[in-house]
C-alpha cells in the first residue's frame, strides 16, 4: 500500500499517504 508510495514516490497502490511535494 504505502510501502510503494514511500519507495517510488508517486507510485501508490491503495493508500497514497506520502505524496511527493
Amino acid at each position: 500500500s504505502v510501502e510503494t508510495c514511500r519507495s517510488q514516490g508517486v507510485r501508490f497502490i491503495s493508500t497514497p499517504s506520502s505524496y511527493p511535494s
